[in-house]
């Protein structure tokens, strides 16, 4: 079986659900991910067994069809939809293919006239139904990834060093969806510092400045708080230092889903996109919050400039009820042994 998913990261995190569905109904079903090439290492992550191949560019799009040909596939499950997952499917030889349906429609209706937020999509049923028309009494699953023995040791150590660590999403891809930093100042004063005692910052190279400048602001105020800034961290490292934390807090970003995956207690803060799009992390050990706010959801994936005086979807969040999701799912937290 060959399961396409090209990206991004959060829906390749998803798409680990599949593997892990499939395994319930045929445990002998040797399954093959075809992804990007920078994503390679999540698919190396999955808690299933599959193999991957991972493609660069379209040159190397015509090589990966190649290589595939010889393993005579049964089933093709596209789960990206896009022009080049049809090029692909069409180009190898298999008793069946399916497809998700995108939902592109109703998700237009949600963004343009909220019609339907009261009816929730989700990608990983998404990605279920289609495995379904091959497996016919597959149930849903969890996306779940698991670390290797050197990394879950070096979390295991960070662990035992700052056992009560809580991991913060600096970015998102889209700008908008970053979350205002006077937003974290806020919930990081509500929260009870027994509890946490230590910040971890997540986010991209270019991010680096923004994290030290909000650490030493934060810092002055609560000197008791040790940061760590994490910036353009390889996407194993991320989860090593993910793992290790009590709990993660973060935008509709991928490291969020990053975060829920590893079953780490994860809070999930939707802004201008909203969790009723199908994004919403998943799993009794995640908290979603989102303000309600009547022009929200903006976009689809949030990449829309806002076209009000100020971003209400964030402003409007109150930092008492992200702070007491927090403590809430602390509770779960984690034995890394």
């Amino acid at each position: 079986m060959l399961l396409i998913r090209y990206s991004s990261l959060g829906d390749v995190v998803l798409t680990s659900a599949v593997p892990r569905a499939i395994r319930r109904v045929s445990p002998d079903a040797a399954i093959t991910v075809l992804t990007k090439q920078s994503l390679v290492p999540i698919v190396e992550h999955f808690d299933t067994d599959v193999s991957v191949v991972g493609v660069t560019d379209d040159r190397a799009l015509g090589e990966s069809i190649r290589q595939l040909r010889s393993q005579k596939f049964d089933a093709i499950i596209d789960l990206h939809a896009s022009i080049r997952s049809v090029i692909v499917s069409h180009a190898l030889y298999a008793k069946q293919r399916e497809r998700i349906a995108k939902e592109t429609r109703r998700r237009r209706r949600m963004v343009k006239d909220k019609h339907g937020l009261d009816h929730p999509l989700s990608v990983v049923s998404n990605y279920c139904n289609a495995s379904c028309r091959v497996f016919t009494d597959l149930t849903e699953c969890e996306p779940k990834l698991r670390l290797n023995a050197g990394e879950h040791a070096a979390a295991k150590r960070l662990h035992e060093q700052h056992p009560h660590a809580l991991g913060i999403g600096w970015g998102a891809r889209w700008p908008t969806k970053t979350v205002p930093a006077s937003l974290w100042k806020a919930v990081l004063a509500e929260l009870d510092l027994e509890d946490i005692k230590s910040v971890r910052l997540f986010g991209l190279a270019d991010h680096r400045q923004a994290m030290q400048t909000f650490a030493h602001e934060v810092a002055g105020e609560h000197p008791d708080i040790r940061f760590e800034i994490h910036a353009g961290l390889s996407y194993a490292d991320v989860m090593v230092h993910l793992y290790s934390c009590a709990a993660y807090l973060g935008s509709d970003s991928g490291v969020m889903h990053l975060a829920a995956a590893l079953g780490v207690p994860t809070v999930a803060v939707f802004g201008p996109t909203h969790p009723s799009l199908g994004f919403a992390p998943v799993g009794e050990h995640t908290r979603t919050i989102h303000s309600g706010i009547w022009c929200s959801p903006c976009h689809k994936h949030g990449s829309a400039p806002c076209f009000r005086e100020r971003r209400f979807c964030f402003e409007d969040l109150d930092p008492t009820t992200i702070a007491n999701a927090i403590h809430d799912l602390t509770s779960l937290r984690r034995n890394t042994t």
